[in-house]
């Protein structure tokens, strides 16, 4: 029994719970409980003043307390809300700062690193391609016509194929600016 007394007077009240919690020190509040603000107070108007320009000198403390407290009035009807509050809040949520800050790009970099990744690509496939292995005996234009008479003359698919009446597709024969002839269909 004594050693449970002192595990439960090592551990922190905040990981124990409120249930625990209150049955250890009910007179003593836990570090949530006093970070709660009051949502029915107005945020004071010269904390708002200004945020844009502020904000980037603010300690990291004062941005957070108002961020919890503009959380809190926005949970409140958005007609109790100031102006100062509605923009406030709207600037912190979208504002550029943080990763939304505004950077300077070099826009004719970015434009030739583009071009020149694009050459590169380019240039890649080119060699890649002429390294490859040439197209297979069955991807002549001789081949596919061949493969469009077997299929009439076997009346393979008779109803929307080459076979049908009245069928003026290509058939089997590839084409197009990507055939391996060259040669359009």
């Amino acid at each position: 029994m004594l050693s449970g007394k002192l595990f439960m007077k090592r551990l922190p009240k905040q990981l124990l719970g409120a249930r625990n919690a209150a049955t250890i020190g009910a007179n003593t509040t836990t570090s949530l409980q006093k970070e709660t603000p009051m949502a029915d107070a107005m945020i004071a108007r010269p904390r708002l003043v200004d945020l844009e320009q502020r904000w980037d000198l603010m300690p990291q403390e004062e941005k957070d307390s108002l961020i919890t407290d503009l959380y809190a009035r926005q949970k409140l009807p958005w007609a109790d809300l100031s102006v100062e509050e509605k923009r406030a809040a709207y600037w912190i949520a979208f504002g550029e700062h943080g990763p939304r800050a505004y950077s300077h790009i070099n826009q004719k970099k970015v434009f030739w690193g583009t071009a020149a990744g694009v050459v590169a690509a380019v240039a890649l496939f080119a060699l890649i391609r002429t390294q490859a292995a040439p197209a297979p005996h069955t991807m002549t234009r001789e081949w596919q016509e061949k493969s469009n008479e077997y299929l009439k003359e076997n009346k393979i698919n008779p109803i929307s194929g080459e076979a049908s009446e009245g069928f003026t597709g290509r058939g089997q024969i590839s084409g197009g600016i990507f055939s391996p002839s060259g040669k359009q269909a």
